[in-house]
């Protein structure tokens, strides 16, 4: 639901602050979607297969509003962000 995911944005977001030095932007949530369990199913990208399906809307949603987004070179982009984040994962081993 939109209230769940703005629930974890929010508590994501906080962490992201407090631990990465980093500030998010909610861009909405992706909706329960039986094409998006179909897709998976399928083993083909959600957005090609059934690209009007709500999930789907959804996902070119966020992507057209990341696309917008001016380019940084500094480090508070969304580059930046997914580097700290993956330098937080224990190894795997």
């Amino acid at each position: 639901s939109q209230i769940k995911a703005k629930d974890l944005f929010n508590r994501l977001s906080s962490v992201a602050s407090k631990h990465l030095d980093v500030s998010l932007s909610y861009v909405g949530h992706v909706p329960a979607d039986p094409y998006l369990k179909r897709a998976v199913q399928e083993r083909r990208p959600l957005v090609s297969a059934y690209p009007r399906s709500p999930a789907a809307q959804a996902f070119i949603s966020c992507a057209e509003w990341l696309g917008r987004q001016p380019n940084e070179s500094n480090n508070s982009g969304l580059v930046f962000f997914l580097e700290q984040l993956l330098d937080q994962l224990p190894e795997s081993s």
